[in-house]
């Protein structure tokens, strides 16, 4: 699956910072539940507190170490081939997920990150998706744009 999103915080002595963030998924992802008129596939998003501590911010590479906690929802849509957008059971859920990157500082005002996360996802009873499903391990691209 690939989610796409966006994020902004408050940075605090150049090394801490809290903000907020929502992503979504972006491709077609099939639901567990089959269609009557064929493929079904999920939505699927999520936003929350981020909340993140960068090591040496000065130096030309950097890490830091990130949290987001929230909540989210889910449902399923039919076919769009077909004509039809029907959302049905849908859920919301609790979700906590830990990143660590690797930031390359490129100018004053830009800078480039990816690392690694594991999303942990809890309260799905929805037939679209399960919590193990929804759960694991994600590769992270971010450009970051502001003053830091």
């Amino acid at each position: 699956a690939i989610l796409v999103g966006g994020r902004g915080g408050w940075i605090i002595n150049h090394s801490f910072i809290i903000g907020g963030g929502g992503y979504g998924l972006a491709n077609n992802v099939k639901a567990k539940v089959p269609g009557p008129y064929g493929e079904r596939y999920l939505n699927f998003g999520y936003g929350g507190l981020e909340l993140e501590y960068v090591s040496e911010p000065q130096r030309l590479i950097n890490y830091s170490f990130q949290t987001l906690i929230g909540a989210g929802g889910i449902s399923w849509r039919d076919d769009q081939a077909r004509g039809t957008m029907q959302n049905s059971d849908s859920d919301t859920f609790f979700i906590v997920e830990p990143a660590v990157n690797a930031t390359l500082n490129v100018t004053a005002y830009f800078r480039i990150s990816g690392g690694v996360s594991y999303r942990f996802v809890s309260g799905v009873q929805s037939s679209a998706s399960s919590n193990p499903d929804l759960s694991g391990p994600s590769g992270v691209l971010t450009f970051r744009f502001g003053k830091f």
